[in-house]
């Protein structure tokens, strides 16, 4: 397979990272006591595969073959893994397994492997051009017998804008330096299952359809005007006076960020306003330290789109929810705004799977008091991609669960290990459905841990829960 990546296609180095992500949970259980040196070697080889120039399309795939030469049903258990992600077997992992000499235990997983969903929307036409007089956009028509509804998504951006490309794709991994403003409609089937972001699979090239998929059907590009008109208006229409902000996390596209903010405000049964806040992820596996560069650059504009939603959008209730390294806008801006510009406007700010750095979480979240109803900190133990940035870092992240969860005034820390994960371990906010049900109560009726269901306290010095 190319490197070059086509619309409905990805490189094998990206299909073998899912392969990975997926055989993590099990590894531990296999290797025993040998699990935790492979681990490191693991890590290091993915530190060094992120710091390549151009690594060969087929280097994930060797360097675990070579590191599992001598562990034959682990290498059986990525090649059934391989298959049931990309639709093939490896040669690289095909081993003749020795007879055993006693009978033994069948590997079971915890999870069916949900093909991630194309980047790619519905062809459809549409003049998203800046215009001198902006009337508030309208909803892409709806057939009659069409088997969904849209979600309308407001957003704003720091990407680079390509005006050569539609819908999603015409906002790049690239930094703006200006925010830019619009509305999105995302169709939702109604067959949508909660937990899923359905979508078409990239290894059949199959062909989007939102009558089964969850997909960008319009963009409108609108000034900081116009977006508050158009929000403000939503906000009139809406059952709910409130508003639920997304930032995602590292190697998301534009589309996908609309996608997961329509997806979890759907699942939650959030009726107010919508919004995304996107920041410039390359959306690639390999473009980690890229994506840390740009987060780091956009922390003015996030800090500019936090007050003036506050400030300009008539809503009783602003509810905050990031994603992985978008935690670091998210906590920056937290810790630097201040009590009186929020004007009692924050209801529940969330935390998942914060890749922020522990002690740094822990000096920003002393500003916190006061600011907003209540903090959240969801964290999970089985998560590659935050023991990766560890491993890259030298420090351990807050959205670990070790030996030490981070436990702060005032947030609330959650722990999400015990139930079923997701895609590396790391998806769990938007993939299960307890942790979504744990956030709707949040939102909805803001109760404390010891009121919502599923939900334990761990006694200790540091007090925190259990999801179960």
């Amino acid at each position: 397979m190319s490197k070059a990546r086509a619309s409905d296609n990805v490189t094998m180095n990206e299909q073998m990272m899912e392969v990975l992500s997926v055989a993590w949970k099990e590894l531990p259980s296999m290797m025993g006591e040998d699990w935790e040196p492979m681990k490191k070697k693991i890590l290091a080889g993915l530190a060094n595969m992120e710091g390549m120039d151009d690594p060969a399309d087929d280097y994930l795939v060797k360097m675990l073959a070579e590191m599992f030469a001598d562990y034959p049903y682990v290498l059986q258990m990525l090649n059934d893994v391989t298959n049931n992600v990309t639709g093939q077997y490896r040669p690289e992992f095909e081993v003749v397994m020795p007879e055993p000499e006693m009978e033994e235990a069948e590997v079971e997983f915890d999870e069916e492997f949900e093909e991630m969903p194309a980047t790619e929307s519905a062809e459809i036409d549409f003049d998203d051009g800046a215009r001198d007089f902006q009337p508030i956009p309208d909803a892409p028509h709806v057939p009659d017998d069409a088997n969904y509804y849209l979600v309308p998504v407001h957003f704003a951006t720091n990407r680079k804008r390509d005006k050569r490309y539609k819908l999603q794709r015409s906002f790049t991994g690239r930094r703006s330096n200006e925010l830019t403003y619009g509305l999105a409609h995302v169709s939702m089937p109604k067959t949508h299952v909660p937990g899923n972001l359905e979508g078409p699979s990239r290894w059949r090239r199959e062909k989007a359809d939102p009558n089964r998929h969850v997909l960008v059907m319009s963009l409108d590009v609108l000034d900081k005007g116009g977006f508050v008109a158009s929000a403000n208006q939503s906000l009139a229409n809406a059952e709910q006076d409130e508003a639920l902000v997304y930032i995602h996390g590292y190697n998301v596209s534009f589309g996908g960020a609309l996608r997961l903010t329509a997806q979890i405000a759907t699942d939650i049964g959030f009726k107010g306003l919508a919004i995304t806040y996107s920041w410039p992820s390359f959306t690639k596996t390999l473009r980690y330290l890229g994506d840390e560069a740009n987060i780091k650059h956009g922390q003015t504009f996030f800090d500019e789109f936090l007050e003036m939603i506050v400030k300009d959008l008539n809503v009783s209730k602003i509810h905050l929810l990031a994603h992985s390294m978008g935690n670091r806008l998210l906590t920056q801006g937290m810790s630097t705004i201040s009590q009186e510009a929020l004007s009692g406007k924050l209801g529940q700010v969330i935390f998942a799977s914060p890749d922020v750095d522990k002690g740094i979480f822990a000096q920003r979240a002393k500003k916190y008091a006061g600011k907003a109803e209540r903090y959240t900190l969801y964290i999970n133990e089985s998560d590659l991609a935050l023991e990766l940035s560890q491993f890259l870092h030298g420090f351990a992240r807050a959205g670990e669960r070790d030996e030490d969860p981070l436990v702060v005034d005032p947030v609330e820390t959650i722990d999400a290990t015990n139930i079923d994960s997701s895609f590396l371990g790391h998806n769990f906010y938007q993939r299960n459905q307890t942790v979504l049900g744990d956030i709707m109560n949040l939102v909805f009726k803001n109760l404390s841990p010891d009121d919502r269901d599923n939900l334990k306290a761990v006694a200790g010095t540091k007090r925190y829960w259990e999801l179960f």
